[in-house]
């Protein structure tokens, strides 16, 4: 009966690191899905020809143009800061990011 009893209980409990797993495994396949959107955006000749312009002079990109560059890299911006904030939430499936802000040069 004892037996019965704690095998309930650890059934219940199991129940939601399940389910937090299944969460976290979700929310990775959404950043995937987002990154490789924001990735495949640069990989349009246009956007490549204007992202490859903006590097080499920012100031020779007529204001639709800079609109445009604008556009695509708060897109990116956007997906790291949503990864970041997963990342701080402990809601990273078992992948988190090992880079440091400081890694980075």
């Amino acid at each position: 009966m004892l037996g019965v009893a704690l095998g309930g209980c650890y059934t219940g409990q199991s129940g939601p690191r399940e389910q937090t797993k299944q969460a976290k495994s979700a929310a990775m396949h959404d950043l995937s899905v987002g990154f490789r959107d924001v990735v495949a955006g640069f990989g349009e000749a246009s956007v490549a020809k204007l992202y490859i312009k903006g590097r080499e002079s920012v100031d020779e990109l007529a204001d639709d143009e800079l609109l445009q560059l604008l556009a695509h890299c708060q897109c990116l911006f956007r997906f790291w800061e949503e990864a970041y904030c997963l990342y701080l939430s402990g809601n990273l499936g078992g992948n988190e990011p090992t880079i440091s802000i400081h890694d980075v040069h």
